[in-house]
């Protein structure tokens, strides 16, 4: 399989990556439920107010509202950190995918970018004679390629040449 073609499934990966917006849309529900809490629990205090409930029933309900505002409000600060971290991942990602859509040479490792592609990398192998080539790796990226690199391609011309 040709560079370009895991490219191309990387790209489709990031894209489908970076437009995903269900924690956005978990943050509204959560702010639509803190709303309703919150308006729940004014009309419980006019309610108070105009003594239209007794005293236990009152702090029992605004017990009760009050945790579930807790609880939400909780929810809601992860949801916003973990946004914001997905967002700097996707930031990453889109400058990644400008990288490769301009061929331009990576100057430094994204661990980041690279388990976002990669499932996994197997070290070495042994070949059909039972001969050990513990240089060689084979990639597993997430798209379901896998691509092997053979440990003859990478060695050293000089030292080969002196053996």
């Amino acid at each position: 399989m040709q560079i370009q073609q895991y490219i191309d499934d990387f790209l489709k990966i990031v894209e489908e990556e970076i437009n995903d917006n269900t924690l956005v849309k978990d943050l509204k529900k959560i702010e639509n439920q803190l709303n309703r809490i919150i308006s729940q629990e004014r009309k419980l205090v006019d309610l108070h107010l105009e003594d239209s409930i007794d005293e236990e029933v009152y702090a029992k309900k605004y017990k009760k509202l009050t945790k579930q505002k807790e609880e939400l409000l909780d929810e809601k600060k992860t949801l916003e950190l973990t946004i914001k971290d997905e967002d700097s991942i996707k930031e990453r990602l889109k400058q990644f995918k400008k990288v490769l859509e301009n061929r331009e040479i990576i100057e430094e490792f994204n661990r980041t970018v690279f388990e976002s592609i990669v499932d996994k990398v197997v070290v070495g192998r042994i070949d059909k004679g039972g001969t050990v080539h513990p240089y060689d790796l084979t990639f597993y990226f997430k798209t379901g390629i896998k691509d092997s690199q053979n440990s003859n391609d990478f060695k050293d011309k000089k030292k080969c040449q002196g053996q």
